[in-house]
């Protein structure tokens, strides 16, 4: 989180900008044609079209679909080759032994990032993400010369697309970058889907002096999945390059100055993109001696109010289709992560109802059960 006085002057800056209003459109550096490591040679998405890409519909209606390579870009959350698996939304860490390590443990929500096209390949590893603490997208590079790794800030009171522009940068004196600095391919290519492919075409102001340069984040990024500590958001698992044999790891804001850092690693399965490698799915973080384990859970589609009474019921949900609402809706509580996040087909208005309800069905149930008959 960015300190107090940062804020303020990141606050004076947007102010500054708003009354600066647009001042044209930004040189765009066309990078077309670019080839990285990801299964098949996969390139870049300029050409995207629903024709040649698995499922049905295209991609199973979870990603955006790259003619070229007839290779789907899954939506957070969801996985394959045709984007039909569904893939956890949150992970638990339940262990982790470096004592420094501790504010790690808990519960991660996934949260889509855009990686560089040429993480895993060039060394670096540049994001954009949003910030829920500060409320603002954010582009960033791991160990930059930037204040908390944070290069570019575009504020965004509600989380949506990340803006073209109204970002600040060069704290702790933000200056604000009048022209357009992030586009979607979309914006080029009538045919592209929004919201996967995003470019960032920064051009220094030869009046600025004194600022690292930040033309290192110029280049072409992909929505991927980041899963982020629900509690600080100092801490988030995210792959880092894409390879066939794709790097996860554990990163976390840490360290005087603050920067984001690599704290642990694992590999995912092959030719498996989207798929965290997990404990519970038997894959090893390393240094393996820290011990850290990553467990895929999920959350109830019901608020607790509802499901934590009806936590002594999910036995008889197995055994009774009449119940079986309740492992669909309740996945958190009974322990039915494997169910999908798509089964519960209750409102949680009707919650209450349905509590009586279930109730009055174990209750009849356990009357027709035979009795022992004593002589």
């Amino acid at each position: 989180m960015m300190a107090a006085a940062s804020v303020a002057r990141l606050t004076l800056a947007l102010a500054v900008l708003a009354r600066l209003g647009a001042a044209g459109r930004a040189r765009k550096v066309k990078l077309r044609n670019f080839t990285f490591g990801v299964p098949d040679a996969v390139g870049a998405a300029a050409d995207v079209s629903a024709s040649n890409c698995p499922g049905t519909p295209p991609c199973s209606g979870h990603g955006a679909c790259s003619e070229r390579n007839s290779f789907c870009w899954c939506d957070p959350g969801f996985g394959g080759l045709d984007c039909s698996q569904e893939t956890p939304m949150y992970l638990n860490i339940t262990a982790i032994g470096p004592p420094e390590f501790q504010e790690a443990m808990g519960r991660y929500k996934i949260d889509g990032m855009y990686l560089a096209e040429t993480a895993g390949s060039d060394g670096r590893t540049r994001v954009i993400t949003f910030s829920e603490a500060t409320s603002g997208w954010v582009i960033s590079e791991f160990g930059s010369p930037c204040a908390d790794d944070v290069c570019f800030f575009g504020y965004q009171r509600m989380k949506g697309p990340p803006p073209q522009k109204g970002y600040v940068y060069g704290s702790p004196d933000f200056q604000v970058y009048v022209q357009p600095l992030v586009y979607d391919e979309a914006d080029d290519n009538p045919t592209a889907k929004r919201g996967y492919h995003l470019s960032v075409e920064y051009t220094p102001d030869p009046h600025v002096e004194g600022l690292p340069d930040l033309t290192v984040l110029n280049g072409r990024y992909v929505l991927q999945p980041r899963y982020v500590h629900e509690e600080t958001g100092k801490y988030a698992i995210m792959p880092i390059d894409f390879k066939s044999d794709r790097t996860w790891v554990l990163s976390g804001l840490v360290g005087v100055p603050r920067k984001w850092q690599v704290l642990e690693m694992s590999t995912g399965g092959h030719l498996d993109m989207y798929s965290v490698p997990t404990s519970n799915g038997y894959h090893l973080w390393e240094p393996v001696q820290d011990g850290l384990q990553v467990i895929a859970t999920c959350a109830d589609h019901l608020p607790e109010s509802a499901c934590g009474p009806l936590a002594g019921q999910c036995g008889f949900a197995k055994v009774q289709s009449a119940l079986a609402w309740i492992r669909d809706c309740c996945r958190s509580t009974c322990g039915s992560c494997e169910n999908s996040r798509t089964a519960c087909k209750v409102d949680p208005s009707q919650s209450s109802s349905l509590l009586s309800l279930s109730t009055a069905s174990v209750a009849a149930s356990d009357h027709r059960k035979p009795r022992l008959l004593r002589g």
